[in-house]
């Protein structure tokens, strides 16, 4: 999901938490828990900005259909959030395509618009679905009859996907 009231070049994350958690500088942790974002491997010791990810979401839908998508959601978490990277920044992104060794064409990419009504028309399916989506990420699976939000542990994963083979539900998994 697009957070729209990000700047499109991402904020300091000081100034954002002020904007939006009242006055705070810092994220109410409450909303995540602490200790599965660290089993996960996601310290969150050097998150510097509040990225606008609408670019990182483009990103990611060609690194997803050139077979690279978790790994490139796993690295731009990792910049974002221990690297003290800002994913808002084209030319982190290009930095980014270049660790996953992507093709060349990956910056002309990003100064295009291709990828961007796909990304915004699966925002907003998301936004105005009834699935009651409140952390990142979501993975749904068995058509929505399984879903699995925010940090999750690799058991959590395995289970949900086991469950979803012995019930015969699993049509498709789609990341969102």
């Amino acid at each position: 999901m697009v957070d729209r009231d990000v700047n499109k070049k991402g904020e300091k994350r000081v100034q954002y938490c002020k904007k939006h958690f009242d006055g705070s500088e810092t994220f109410p942790f409450s909303m995540i828990d602490r200790n599965d974002a660290k089993k996960a491997g996601a310290l969150l010791e050097n998150w510097e900005y509040w990225p606008n990810t609408l670019q990182a979401h483009r990103l990611m839908l060609l690194a997803d259909q050139l077979g690279k998508g978790y790994e490139t959601q796993d690295l731009l978490y990792a910049m974002t959030y221990e690297r003290g990277l800002n994913i808002s920044s084209p030319d982190v992104l290009a930095q980014a395509a270049q660790e996953l060794a992507l093709p060349e064409f990956v910056p002309v990419y990003l100064e295009s618009g291709e990828g961007y009504m796909e990304v915004e028309a699966a925002d907003q399916q998301a936004k105005a679905s009834n699935i009651g989506v409140q952390h990142l990420p979501v993975v749904l699976m068995g058509n929505g009859a399984f879903k699995l939000e925010g940090v999750q542990p690799v058991h959590a994963y395995e289970k949900a996907i086991a469950t979803c083979l012995v019930n015969g539900i699993v049509e498709r998994v789609r990341q969102t």
